[in-house]
């Protein structure tokens, strides 16, 4: 099966060559227009295509903020889901990924639409205020938190309030006929 799809041309996958030594990547161009639902659109006709599923990289950082696209939402299984970015990069170290890949993950990028202010805010210190906001006070957790200043709260604050929505979308719809 496919390891992996990059939209775009070979040539311009960063690391190409490792990410075909691990297994086949599909390529897939997008016409012009809203790139994020067209490029969902190509992953999931290609799991069409396929018969196989369509896994969501979508990890807990981004489930918890909201900061992930509803067309994401057509993946079949999300692995990383409960694992939070930061630990997701641990792993990458942990693995060999190269850090020519796993850098640009390490902040958001404005040239992606993602603001300023997000870009600003050290992955750590992100994952940090987001695991103390969920009860999760390890020592190196509370460490991290507190060197964040009052302006990246306040912002990380409004980001997670606003995307809240996002938690209580419905997967299923309701029983229409008793049991």
């Amino acid at each position: 099966k496919v390891l992996g799809i990059f939209v775009g041309a070979p040539e311009n996958l960063r690391c190409r060559e490792w990410f075909e030594a691990i297994g086949p990547v599909s390529y897939r161009s997008i016409q012009s227009g809203n790139a994020e639902i067209q490029r969902w659109a190509a992953f999931l006709e290609l799991s069409n295509q396929s018969e196989a599923w369509l896994i969501g990289s979508r990890n807990r950082t981004e489930e918890y903020t909201g900061l992930y696209s509803l067309a994401s939402r057509v993946a079949t299984f999300l692995p990383l889901a409960k694992v939070w970015k930061s630990q997701v990069m641990t792993l990458c170290n942990l693995i060999g990924v190269p850090d020519a890949i796993t850098a640009s993950s390490r902040h958001a990028d404005p040239d992606c639409g993602r603001p300023q202010e997000m870009a600003e805010i050290p992955l750590e210190k992100f994952d940090a205020y987001l695991q103390r906001h969920n009860g999760e006070c390890t020592e190196s957790v509370l460490a991290a938190y507190k060197t964040l200043s009052e302006g990246p709260i306040t912002y990380l604050e409004r980001v997670v309030a606003q995307n809240r929505f996002k938690q209580l979308l419905p997967n299923k719809g309701p029983a229409i006929f008793p049991a």
